[in-house]
């Protein structure tokens, strides 16, 4: 579930979330974990995502009875033992089973809507959009549900006109008439090349 205004968003999931202190440390605490062989890993194979979210807003990440404070806009003091690494982690937070991300954007940002998404934006590239339209693009055709602002935004590939489906990519034509391919892997958007070229 994604609840997503010009000033903020929550973010939340019902996975796992953080097991333990030792855990936080491991993979929130260090950019690009090294996985194991077989640890099921299908989404954040470079674990560097989180980022991104980072450069443009504080948060605050709960999971279990921990909570995790990033603001990288604060002075930095290395020798703060609260905050020695850019965040602090705090316990004895009401429990999350798995992670709900709240975050104030740093500037004021525009979200645009859903039905802005499906009005001008389905042939456009997600850098060119505004956030909500941009992300609906980005996870259109996620194998899970994805809710923003309480409405569900993507679908199946069943349910769009694939063109092509291998185990690498989807090739998805005529989402819009202005001769684009949309290629998403794992559901996800990749890229966008002409028409002209298949």
């Amino acid at each position: 579930d994604i609840e997503l205004t010009p000033q903020g968003y929550v973010i939340a999931d019902n996975g796992k979330g953080f097991k333990d202190k030792e855990q936080i440390t491991d993979f929130f605490g260090t950019f690009g974990f090294p996985h194991e062989e077989n640890d099921g890993v299908f989404y954040g194979r470079f674990r560097l995502g989180r980022a991104q979210s980072f450069g443009i807003s504080r948060s605050e990440w709960y999971s279990k009875d921990f909570c995790m404070a990033v603001d990288l806009k604060v002075d930095l003091d290395m020798d703060d033992k609260e905050a020695p690494l850019g965040y602090a982690v705090t316990e004895g937070h009401p429990f999350y089973q798995g992670c709900k991300i709240v975050g104030e954007f740093y500037n004021q940002q525009n979200v645009g809507s859903i039905s802005d998404f499906y009005k001008a934006f389905l042939g456009e590239r997600p850098e060119e959009m505004p956030i909500i339209p941009a992300l609906i693009k980005m996870i259109r055709y996620l194998p899970c549900d994805v809710f923003i602002n309480a409405e569900k935004v993507n679908v199946s590939t069943d349910e769009s006109p694939v063109s092509h489906q291998t185990k690498a990519a989807t090739f998805i034509l005529n989402e819009s008439d202005n001769g684009i391919v949309n290629i998403y892997n794992k559901g996800v958007y990749a890229y966008q090349i002409p028409t002209k070229y298949f």
